[in-house]
């Protein structure tokens, strides 16, 4: 996929079910559709996003992450950690998750640092990072009858 002259940016997957990847995968071509999306999926480190599921990475020694520079967490439906900065609850929705991607891509320059796995708080985080939240639903709308 070409990304319009704009170097990929890479989002790879880790302790995520296959389905989880799977949707990771689709959405990200689904991003990519009209060369817009710099993110392609990765197979292997180092990352620029890294999703982890957030209960298995517990178990896990931060030393033993792939290297990224920044880690989305995913976390249950209400989860202690849910409207943190860098958590995103399940299910995994298409805009919110792309609202994430494009706050790294725009946060993303040319120096890269590896990050740690403690989950900051919303507080801690830089002035213009943006908390995907259940907020979100409210710009969404659903038809409830047909129109007369």
């Amino acid at each position: 996929m070409s990304n319009s002259g704009h170097s990929s940016l890479r989002v790879g997957a880790y302790l995520l079910s296959d389905a989880e990847a799977n949707l990771l995968r689709a959405l990200l071509r689904l991003f990519n559709y009209d060369d817009k999306s710099r993110w392609v999926f990765a197979e292997e480190a180092p990352f620029d996003a890294l999703v982890v599921d957030n209960a298995r990475a517990q178990v896990v020694s931060a030393a033993s992450l792939p290297r990224a520079t920044r880690i989305l967490r995913l976390v249950d439906n209400g989860d202690s950690l849910a409207g943190t900065v860098d958590v995103l609850e399940r299910p995994i929705r298409s805009n919110r998750f792309e609202s994430w991607l494009s706050q790294v891509a725009g946060e993303l320059g040319s120096a890269s640092a590896v990050i740690d796995m403690q989950p900051k708080a919303p507080s801690e985080a830089p002035a213009r990072a943006k908390v995907v939240t259940d907020s979100d639903r409210s710009k969404s709308f659903k038809l409830r009858r047909w129109p007369p």
